[in-house]
């Protein structure tokens, strides 16, 4: 596991001010644990597109732009699902290798001229360099949950919040974690 810290900054006159962050968190699974990692990852996959496509039946007689939206966002998954096995074989069943990305910008700070709007990505990677991305780069993305629902800018908060505990432990170098 690798976890690494960019700052943003802008000079103005002498001062310089820090406006954000990139927070880049890699993990690499490799050995039976690839496989391990693979298989939870598409199985969450599966879970997903099959309640997504569940989610979609009641609405059908209430509204079909919305059950459409709903089905859509399942063959989205699912499609996914796919790409993810494309993922799998390129790595010849090696290793699975995962990146979130998060630019997070200071609620606190106000630039002027700069629209500022925290952001995350996700994707999977392999060595020659292909991105497979499993939530492509948004701002406007949230995500509802059992206690409530989160926007981007709060889910980059967190991410932002883990990165810098784990580089307070452990530094921005490449760190094995054993697993189990």
């Amino acid at each position: 596991m690798r976890v690494t810290i960019q700052y943003f900054k802008v000079k103005i006159i002498r001062w310089t001010i820090k406006y954000g962050e990139q927070d880049i968190i890699n993990v690499y699974y490799s050995g039976k644990y690839a496989r391990q990692a693979y298989l939870k990852f598409s199985n969450e996959y599966k879970d997903a597109s099959i309640i997504a496509w569940i989610l979609g039946l009641p609405a059908l007689p209430l509204s079909m732009p919305i059950a459409i939206a709903i089905w859509s966002t399942a063959g989205g998954i699912m499609f996914q699902g796919f790409k993810l096995s494309d993922y799998w074989e390129s790595t010849d069943y090696q290793y699975f290798w995962i990146v979130t990305k998060s630019n997070y910008y200071y609620p606190n700070v106000v630039v002027p001229g700069i629209t500022l709007s925290s952001n995350f990505e996700i994707y999977l990677y392999n060595k020659s360099g292909h991105k497979y991305y499993v939530v492509p780069n948004t701002k406007y993305i949230s995500v509802v949950l059992p206690t409530g629902s989160l926007a981007a800018a709060a889910i980059a908060a967190r991410l932002s919040e883990s990165a810098h505990k784990f580089v307070n432990e452990h530094g921005q170098g490449w760190v094995y974690v054993k697993k189990g």
